[in-house]
């Protein structure tokens, strides 16, 4: 299960990542 953790680390870091550009996308557009 520790492959199954790191690979849900990944995710969450990843999701984090988008909702920060998504946010900044949104705030150029604006």
């Amino acid at each position: 299960m520790a492959g199954h953790s790191k690979w849900a680390n990944i995710k969450h870091r990843k999701a984090a990542q988008d909702a920060k550009k998504r946010e900044s996308f949104y705030e150029a557009n604006s």
